[in-house]
């Protein structure tokens, strides 16, 4: 597991990353009753297992940073689905594939994103849909092998500032 720290507006942030398919404590042993009933709910154990393993995640840095038990944590949903706590806390977890990203900030909303680049993925089709009209030229005046690259950028900054609002 990565991790690093910066500050965001003058409030700490500390993020880390982590390779959910890496050898290592994948039990799961933190989570809730409801955690593994979901987890369960996967169809295929892959799927399965990294579920546990982000959880478990989840549940070490946020008990880390509380100075809890990870099993202690109870956590609420917003109207929007996200989780929180109690207490101020702002955390935000997102995943691609076997990648895990986690960012945790006192006080101050924080987001993450994080997505797998893939060759086989239709950008230009994403890209007409969600980006300004500026950003799809922008990309199509890049050279092809970095248009895709280009468009995860804005895509993940997109995404960790709408975590970010709620």
């Amino acid at each position: 597991m990565l991790n690093f720290d910066f500050n965001l507006a003058g409030a700490p942030v500390r993020v880390w990353c982590e390779d959910l398919d890496a050898d290592g404590d994948r039990t799961g042993e933190a989570l809730s009753a409801d955690e593994h009933a979901r987890a369960e709910r996967y169809r295929f154990a892959e799927d399965r297992r990294r579920f546990i393993a982000r959880r478990a995640l989840l549940r070490r840095v946020l008990g880390w940073h509380l100075g809890q038990p990870a099993s202690a944590l109870q956590w609420t949903r917003t109207p929007a689905g996200k989780l929180e706590l109690p207490g101020g806390v702002q955390f935000s977890l997102s995943s691609s594939a076997e990648l895990s990203l986690c960012a945790v900030c006192d006080g101050r909303p924080v987001g993450a994103d994080v997505e797998k680049l893939r060759s086989d993925f239709p950008w230009h089709e994403v890209a007409a849909r969600i980006c300004p009209p500026g950003e799809v030229l922008h990309l199509h005046n890049l050279p092809a092998a970095q248009r895709g690259r280009v468009f995860l950028q804005f895509w993940t900054l997109r995404e960790a500032l709408g975590k970010a609002q709620g």
